[in-house]
């Protein structure tokens, strides 16, 4: 991933299935760099702990890859 530049700005990406959101910890979230395997974006995210797949807030996709931090 390109170093951003002084004006850009990072925002993190929140996926959530509904109805979880009210059952879940803080401790029970995962945060990590995320990658599509369809459009090559990459992007820091956090998750909840089991959720199946991301999706690509670029192209969409769930055919995603992340490594937890």
């Amino acid at each position: 991933m390109a170093n951003p530049q002084p004006n850009m700005t990072i925002k993190p990406v929140i996926v959530t299935r509904t109805g979880d959101i009210h059952n879940l910890l803080p401790e029970q979230w995962c945060s990590g760099r995320c990658d599509c395997l369809t459009c090559q974006y990459e992007w820091f995210g956090e998750w909840p702990l089991g959720i199946d797949a991301l999706e690509c807030p670029q192209c969409k996709s769930t055919d995603t890859d992340r490594n937890a931090i």
